[in-house]
């Protein structure tokens, strides 16, 4: 049986997230079990079939950004995706394992058949620095 709960939302609010990916069957066989958690206020998040979120799992777009995984994928127990405002995108047959942190401010693509390690965390964001020589202060 496919698990389909929203925590953390606002009744109101998840009448509508619910509402429209049922409605455009955005997460059709799609497994998330009941202790996920989906923060999303519009249409950020997409998960594609044959996906599974599990205990624990965090996909928020809370502070905008787009949430994109692929078909037959597992997000793993504990596993934060949080897109702070930029896009994290999975491929196809990927996982994400126990206690990751994946962050999507500066742009994150995943691709295809990709493992990514327990407890790893990925922080895409941008430390520019103009001599590579100079010693870092």
């Amino acid at each position: 049986m496919i698990k389909r709960v929203f925590l953390l939302i606002p009744r109101k609010i998840r009448r509508i997230i619910r509402k429209f990916y049922f409605s455009n069957k955005k997460f059709g066989n799609v497994t998330i079990d009941k202790q996920a958690k989906i923060i999303a206020y519009s249409r950020n998040i997409q998960i594609n079939s044959g996906t599974e979120i599990g205990a624990n799992a965090v996909l928020s777009t809370e502070y905008g950004g787009e949430i994109n995984i692929g078909k037959n994928c597992k997000i793993m127990n504990g596993a934060l995706l949080l897109s702070y405002g930029g896009k994290i995108q999975i491929g196809n047959n990927s996982s994400i394992n126990p206690y990751c942190v994946i962050y999507g401010h500066g742009g994150l693509i995943i691709g295809n058949y990709v493992r990514i390690a327990a407890h790893t965390v990925i922080i895409p964001a941008n430390h520019r620095f103009d001599d590579p020589q100079k010693k870092i202060t």
